[in-house]
């Protein structure tokens, strides 16, 4: 078969495959045409393996979206045994206890996550108000810092404000708060 015979042969399958003729159908109208019934079979081949790699490329790049998101863009899964609070007082209380307990935030479109696990605290900052100026967005947007304390007192300006007590703190966003109070 001519390369001109092989496009039409795919455009025929194309076609009937479009008005969901099964493979069985489509194999016995073309042989009725005058193809041979290997060219007819390769072609069905082919065609279907086309369709797999779809699906496969579409797979793998669901995927790296989702593996993106949850590395890069701010989201988390919580870990086993973490307690996910829905406001200030549950997370400070589990946090003086050391327990493992994570409270997302959203203090007039600036949203901050704390997590606490074994007197460690993590405060990140997931997204800044289109309200601030771009210099602050830019700046803070993404920023960690961990603020380590004993037993019983955990220090609640770490929830309540962003720059008090930060000192004893350490991580990007405690030097991005520094930067900006040198400015």
């Amino acid at each position: 078969m001519g390369k001109k015979s092989d496009e039409i042969l795919r455009g025929l399958i194309k076609e009937a495959r479009a008005r969901n003729f099964s493979d069985v159908a489509i194999k016995n109208e073309l042989v009725n045409k005058g193809y041979p019934s290997y060219i007819i079979q390769y072609y069905l081949r082919e065609s279907k393996k086309s369709w797999v790699m779809v699906g496969l490329v579409v797979i793998i790049i669901i995927a790296v979206i989702t593996v993106t998101a949850f590395f890069w863009g701010g989201f988390s899964l919580p870990k086993v045994g973490m307690t996910i609070c829905d406001n200030k007082s549950c997370f400070i209380e589990l946090a003086d206890r050391c327990e493992s307990a994570r409270f997302v935030q959203d203090e007039r479109g600036n949203v901050f996550s704390y997590e606490s696990n074994g007197c460690i605290l993590t405060k990140s900052v997931v997204s800044i108000s289109a309200n601030e100026p771009l210099e602050v967005q830019e700046l803070l947007q993404d920023k960690s810092m961990d603020c380590f304390y004993e037993p019983g007192f955990f220090n609640v300006n770490w929830v309540n404000t962003l720059t008090i007590d930060s000192e004893d703190c350490s991580g990007d966003l405690r030097q991005a708060l520094q930067d900006l109070s040198n400015r």
